[in-house]
């Protein structure tokens, strides 16, 4: 009986340290896999990011390349209306006063961009380039309508605005990114979790009531 006893005891011993075993590498292989899991999830976030970062700086280059194209647009029709009103023969040096007013928006605009990129305010910049534009506005307006047609003045106007507004937009939209300034599908997202939030937590303190309730 005692060997049989003895015999028996060896063999649940051996049957726990089996157990034991291979409860241990389960855990081991669940924590390997859990890991495998883990890294390759967060290769493919950093791939997803990389790519997304890749796409909005296309974006952004595209953008900012056709809104200078346009803008070079706008300032060749623009600037001929504008130069015909300053002309004067016994004066020509004034035909360049409409270079100066267009340049005068784009060298403020560029003062706009330097203050936006060292993080200053840049509200005064733009206000002044809206400001010029709308005095090409104006010229163009009153002389198409006096020397030419209201095509020509309606065309030559909407051109002196929106050059710079197209450009003033793009400058717009950096600043936004540079503040962090949440887009309106984000707002919305944002919102939508903090309405959700309390009835995520009363959800989740629902068990923990009824678990401190069975264990008194």
């Amino acid at each position: 009986l005692n060997n049989d006893r003895q015999e028996r005891k060896a063999r649940e011993e051996d049957a726990a340290s089996n157990a034991r075993i291979a409860e241990s590498n389960r855990k081991r292989d669940e924590s390997d896999r859990a890991r495998t899991e883990a890294q390759e999830a967060s290769e493919a976030e950093k791939e997803a990011e990389e790519q997304a970062a890749k796409e909005i700086a296309e974006a952004d280059d595209k953008w900012r390349s056709y809104a200078i194209r346009f803008a070079v647009v706008c300032g060749i029709v623009s600037l001929p209306v504008q130069m015909s009103f300053f002309w004067n023969p016994h004066a020509p040096w004034m035909a360049a006063a409409p270079v100066m007013l267009e340049g005068a928006a784009w060298v403020v605009h560029r003062g706009a961009r330097a203050a936006a990129v060292s993080k200053r305010p840049v509200w005064h910049y733009r206000t002044i380039v809206w400001f010029l534009a709308f005095i090409a506005a104006a010229i163009n307006l009153y002389h198409g309508l006096h020397s030419f047609d209201p095509g020509t003045a309606l065309a030559t106007a909407f051109a002196s605005i929106a050059g710079p507004g197209v450009w003033d937009l793009h400058e717009h939209g950096r600043i936004r990114r540079r503040d962090g300034v949440l887009t309106r599908r984000e707002r919305k997202a944002q919102r939508q979790a903090e309405r959700a939030e309390p009835a995520t937590n009363a959800a989740q303190e629902k068990p923990r009531a009824a678990e401190k309730e069975a264990a008194a």
